[in-house]
């Protein structure tokens, strides 16, 4: 049994409790003993031990729903400890087994862990080499843009010079 199931039926034991209205014994006796100081008759004492035996009777009756609901939160309270054990019991069991499986393979996950850290890096400085090539284009392009712009003008030059 669960232990939400436990917690539902001590619920359902103390509501039903509270429910209950008793009159106090103490009331009891204190009416009995009016009754036999008024000096009544006999039918009023039979009508006021009749209503003794009736209460006496739901107290009986009461009493006995306490006890078999104090054996069945008993009974629930053992399944949920039967529960507990075992669930702590399992747990134990696999803490042992994976317990030392995560020993043996740290070193393969901090192994894993460099690699990736070297992979991310040999990333980072295939990228700054891509720029670096890329400017070294661009910087050839310019070089030769203006290598020719300087012979043009060089040839320019010459014809406006006659030569």
């Amino acid at each position: 049994m669960s232990a939400a199931n436990v917690c539902i039926a001590i619920l359902w034991l103390f509501k039903w409790l509270v429910s209950l209205k008793f009159r106090p014994i103490q009331e009891w006796e204190d009416q009995a003993q009016l009754k036999m100081e008024e000096g009544n008759d006999g039918a009023e004492n039979q009508i006021f031990h009749e209503t003794i035996k009736k209460e006496l009777e739901k107290l009986n009756n009461a009493s006995e729903e306490i006890n078999s609901s104090a054996a069945v939160l008993k009974e629930l309270k053992m399944a949920y400890l039967f529960s507990l054990k075992d669930l702590s019991r399992m747990i134990g069991k696999r803490q042992q087994e994976y317990g030392t499986s995560v020993e043996e393979a740290k070193p393969y996950f901090k192994a894993k862990m460099a690699t990736e850290e070297l992979y991310d890096k040999k990333h980072a400085v295939a990228d700054e080499l891509l720029k670096a090539m890329l400017w070294l284009e661009s910087a050839r392009e310019v070089e030769k843009q203006t290598e020719e712009e300087f012979t043009k003008e060089k040839y320019s030059m010459k014809k406006l010079n006659g030569g």
